[in-house]
């Protein structure tokens, strides 16, 4: 408001608006103060802990793995350009039309540009999408964290295509009436879109950018979880007509937690949740499955909906949730024995699960792992490849080729896979373990150790580490500290 009085009235004379500065301070205070009651927080101290919840938005700590430009990755890596372009993606094509018009209109009329309340309004869209590239804050989950700015947009664009509406009655007053069917004909996409995916109407992409279907598996769909409700919903009455004794315990799981809300009533079916990728450690007899926590590579190859998947919700055709049931429990229970080192039962059960879901890369993956604990390398590889067909880059698999490349001494190529896994996923701990053990056999002694840095910043008590560092120490001759780390291994 500052700034739009000086822009006005020039510092000169900023006092003869003495009355609006007031009347704003108060409103400025009121609303202030109004935004305190509901907080608890902020009552507590009106000063100190609003400027603390600012500071903390400012700087999320915690990394949310998101889908933007077709790579799954730590929110916390995403670039400068995230919101602009979810913004420029998401917003019918018909705002940015009047918004266009507006700023042109703001730059090339003096009169226009000196309205308060225009400058206001362009202020509140623009400037918190500067100041939050400004402080590198981590965003996510679209521009949900910006959504406030949407109203101040559209007015501008409202303010743009009035004055286009303007032009047309003063200079072409006879043909003035095309003006509300060209604007029909904007709002059809948008529309169209809410009448065709009610209620997941947030999940829209502009004509642009080729709507939902070319933004899937590229961009971010149902972050919120709206298919949530529905989802869980669906299955409850599938469990009550396919499972009518009421005496029966059911297991259910999702990588959503909060789907057990819909579920309080039924104390029979029992929640949990886990992973995607992790599914196969919970015994479970139904999944229900969000499209958020799977990789790009799965849904654009359509391994995703994965094998037992018996109903998806989907909007434009495209499954943003799935509801799984579970092929076989054989898989849990080989995994039950691959935790406790039994390699060679485990392969049985493995082999039985994958006849009946035989693109399961997670499957896969752990009986390569079997075959690692029972120093079967070659057999090992081939099931660690498998896994990486249908899950391009899996960290497991890539994890179980490197053991491979290690047991072969083609270090070169395991520190190329670990090297992925850190990439893909860079707080999985093993991944900087094994590299660190590639770099030793390669006499890099600064790599390994700096491999080791970050393997124990992930996993301060991961005692193989200790070794490792050990062994490092005394090939440079350092034996008092090598010692040291040897004890701290053991």
């Amino acid at each position: 408001l500052f700034i739009a009085i000086i822009k006005k009235s020039g510092l000169k004379n900023i006092f003869s608006y003495k009355k609006q500065i007031i009347a704003s301070a108060i409103v400025v205070l009121t609303s202030y103060l109004l935004g305190l009651i509901l907080w608890p927080y902020g009552i507590v101290s009106p000063l100190k802990h609003p400027k603390e919840a600012l500071a903390g938005f400012e700087n999320v700590s915690i990394g949310i793995y998101q889908i933007f430009n077709g790579i799954y990755d730590d929110s916390r890596n995403l670039p400068a350009t995230y919101l602009f372009k979810f913004i420029g993606m998401t917003t019918p094509i018909i705002v940015f039309i009047g918004l266009a018009i507006f700023l042109w209109k703001e730059i090339t009329d003096k009169i226009w540009r000196k309205n308060i309340i225009y400058t206001l309004l362009l202020f509140a869209s623009i400037f918190p999408l500067f100041y939050i590239v400004y402080k590198d804050s981590n965003v996510y989950n679209g521009w949900r964290q910006v959504l406030f700015i949407y109203p101040p947009l559209v007015i501008l664009s409202s303010l743009g295509l009035g004055l286009i509406f303007e032009k047309y009655s003063e200079k072409l007053s006879k043909y003035a009436w095309t003006f509300w069917p060209v604007l029909a004909l904007t709002l059809v996409h948008p529309i169209s879109h809410i009448i065709r995916n009610h209620p997941y109407e947030y999940i829209y992409f502009n004509e642009a950018t080729g709507g939902v279907k070319k933004a899937y598996g590229n961009y971010e769909l149902d972050y919120y979880y709206h298919s949530n409700m529905e989802a869980t919903l669906w299955l409850k009455d599938y469990i009550r007509n396919h499972h009518p004794n009421t005496t029966d315990t059911i297991l259910t799981a999702s990588n959503n937690p909060n789907y057990s809300y819909y579920l309080r009533d039924e104390p029979r079916i029992k929640t949990s949740y886990i992973l995607f990728y992790n599914r196969q450690q919970t015994d479970w007899e139904y999944y229900i499955c969000f499209s958020s926590s799977v990789t790009p590579f799965q849904l654009k190859t359509k391994q995703w909906p994965p094998k037992g998947t018996i109903h998806t919700i989907d909007v434009d055709g495209k499954p943003i949730c799935a509801i799984i049931k579970r092929p076989s429990h054989a898989d849990f229970k080989a995994f039950a024995l691959l935790s406790q080192n039994q390699f060679e039962p485990a392969v049985v059960l493995y082999k039985e699960y994958l006849k009946s879901d035989s693109t399961n890369s997670c499957a896969l993956a752990s009986l390569a792992n079997c075959y690692v604990g029972m120093s079967q390398y070659d057999t090992c590889a081939y099931y660690a490849n498998k896994s990486l067909l249908y899950y391009k880059n899996y960290p497991i698999g890539l994890d179980m080729l490197g053991r491979v490349y290690l047991s072969r001494n083609e270090f070169d190529k395991a520190i190329q896979s670990y090297s992925i896994i850190i990439k893909e996923k860079p707080n999985f701990h093993l991944a900087y373990y094994f590299q660190a053990i590639a770099y030793f056999q390669k006499k890099d002694y600064y790599s390994a150790l700096k491999n080791t840095d970050m393997c124990l910043k992930l996993y301060p008590n991961f005692k193989p580490v200790f070794t490792l560092i050990g062994q490092i120490m005394q090939a440079q001759g350092n034996t008092n500290d090598a010692q040291y780390y040897f004890d701290r291994g053991k």
